[in-house]
C-alpha cells in the first residue's frame, strides 16, 4: 500500500468511527454523566481531532489483531462479527476513556469514573455498528472491499457508491 492510499484509507476509517460514535458519546456525556454540552463537544471535538491524528489507525489495528484472536473473519455471520467488534470495543474504551476526558478538560473524577463507565456499557450499542461502519465506510469509497457489504451496494457504480 503506497502513502496516499494508507493516508486515504485512515481518514475513510476515521470518518467512519466518529460518524458513528460523536452522537451516542455525547448523549451519554451530557445527559447521564452530567457533564456541560461545551465539555463534551470538547471531548468529541478532541476525539476526532486524535482519531485523525493516529487513534483511529491504533483502533483499526487493534480490531484486526481481535479478529484473529477470536477467529472472525468477514466469512462469519453477523452477530459474530458484531459481538466481536463490540467486545473490542468495549477493551479499547475502558483503556483510553480516562486519560482522553483528562486531555478534553474533565477534572471531576466523579465524571471521569462515570463518562468512562457509561460509555464503555454504551459501546454495547455502537461498538458493532462502529466496526460494521468501517467496513461500509471502505466498500463505499473503493478505499477496501468487504464481503460483509450486501452485493446489492457492493454492485453499485462507483459513483454512486461515493454519493451514499
Amino acid at each position: 500500500m503506497n502513502l496516499k492510499q494508507g493516508l486515504l484509507e485512515h481518514i475513510v476509517d476515521s470518518t467512519a468511527i466518529t460518524t458513528v460514535a460523536t452522537p451516542m458519546l455525547m448523549t451519554i456525556e451530557i445527559a447521564v454523566c452530567g457533564m456541560s454540552a461545551d465539555v463534551s463537544l470538547n471531548s468529541r471535538i478532541l476525539g476526532a481531532t486524535l482519531g485523525i491524528a493516529g487513534l483511529s489507525y491504533i483502533y483499526k489495528k487493534g480490531r484486526r489483531v481481535w479478529r484473529k484472536l477470536f477467529n472472525t473473519t468477514e466469512k462469519h455471520s453477523e452477530k459474530k462479527q458484531q459481538f466481536t467488534d463490540t467486545a473490542y470495543s468495549m477493551v479499547y474504551n475502558a483503556v483510553l476513556s480516562p486519560p482522553f476526558y483528562l486531555l478534553a478538560g474533565v477534572r471531576d473524577t466523579e465524571q471521569i469514573i462515570y463518562g468512562t463507565l457509561f460509555s464503555t456499557a454504551a459501546v454495547i450499542m455502537f461498538g458493532g455498528p462502529v466496526g460494521y461502519a468501517i467496513d461500509l465506510y471502505g466498500e463505499l469509497t473503493d478505499v477496501r472491499p468487504s464481503e460483509r457489504i450486501s452485493p446489492r451496494i457492493k454492485n453499485l457504480p462507483t459513483p454512486l457508491k461515493k454519493t451514499l
